[in-house]
């Protein structure tokens, strides 16, 4: 019983000085090339994950720049949609008041190329009647004036 205490407290001593053996060796290992070479690629795993978490910032502002261009083409479409529809209406519009004027004329007998030639030549008759009344009136007014 002895023995296997002694055993036991051996066992532990020799865990204990493994224990800071291997924090001496790491502590050496360190120091060494081959320390510095973990460090570096420690930093280097930092630096790894640092720009992984900025590609992902980018990813989430490019999706969100996406969704906003998405939105802004859905609201191009619907304007264009509905600039075509008030196209189309104007258009009908247009249609309807050349049809309107064209029965309006047509109800009320009036041909817009033959009332014309009509106004021109009725405008002419008079402008020469006109001046015939003029002529004939001075020269009936010279001849009262003068046997007067």
């Amino acid at each position: 019983m002895i023995i296997e205490s002694v055993k036991l407290y051996i066992d532990l001593i020799e865990r204990v000085f493994e224990f800071i053996e291997g924090k001496r060796r790491t502590k050496k290992v360190m120091q060494t090339p081959l320390g510095e070479t973990l460090q570096k690629v420690t930093v280097a795993q930092q630096h790894l994950t640092d720009a992984i978490e900025s590609i992902d910032v980018i990813r989430e502002q490019v999706m969100a720049e996406r969704t906003q261009l998405d939105q802004l083409l859905a609201e191009v479409e619907k304007k264009k949609a509905q600039y075509n529809e008030a196209t189309s209406d104007l258009r009908a519009t247009q249609n309807l008041l050349t049809q309107d004027q064209k029965k309006l004329r047509t109800a009320l007998g009036v041909n817009s190329s033959r009332e014309k030639l009509i106004g021109f030549l009725s405008g002419i008759i008079a402008s020469t009647i006109a001046t015939a009344i003029w002529v004939l009136g001075s020269n009936l007014i010279s001849a009262l004036n003068s046997s007067a």
